[in-house]
């Protein structure tokens, strides 16, 4: 896996290092509850199409922050009945990902450097494996605990 991280999806793209904080925006209902509690489906994407966060070595909280209300603002375009609000972001450290594991020792997360032409700082958090059901809520808390609402910088 940790060769498949490093490959360039991107032409000049770098693997993600396992010291590098990513950022995550958080959106209220759907990341995030009025309290900043996660919700449920907080992370579910990831084992869909990758949970995105921000290379926070190679952004500023200002795009951080623009991308958050940009996101948003695109959303209740397309889902004026299903109104989100800009909740901020929550910081989690690479390492908390690749390290790790169910109990049996099989690695749960890829990360991956997925640059983009506006966000170059953009990567993905992967599920790199067919979860159970008790098995997604292993990785849910993984989520949790990793993005801790101690690290959360809402919007100022």
């Amino acid at each position: 896996m940790n060769d498949a991280e490093g490959y360039p999806v991107v032409s000049g793209s770098e693997k993600v290092g396992d010291s590098e904080y990513l950022a995550r925006v958080l959106e209220d209902p759907s990341h995030v509850d009025g309290l900043l509690e996660f919700t449920k489906g907080a992370f579910v994407e990831a084992s869909q199409r990758g949970v995105s966060v921000q290379r926070y070595s190679m952004t500023t909280d200002e795009s951080i922050h623009r991308f958050g209300f940009n996101k948003v603002a695109l959303h209740n375009e397309r889902y004026p009945e299903k109104k989100r609000i800009y909740a901020g972001y929550a910081i989690a450290l690479c390492s908390s990902f690749r390290e790790a594991e169910y109990p049996e020792g099989q690695r749960l997360f890829g990360v991956f450097a997925t640059p983009m032409e506006d966000v170059p700082s953009h990567a993905d958090i992967f599920v790199v494996v067919s979860p159970s059901k008790v098995q997604k809520a292993f990785i849910q808390n993984v989520f949790f605990e990793a993005f801790s609402q101690k690290t959360a910088a809402p919007e100022t």
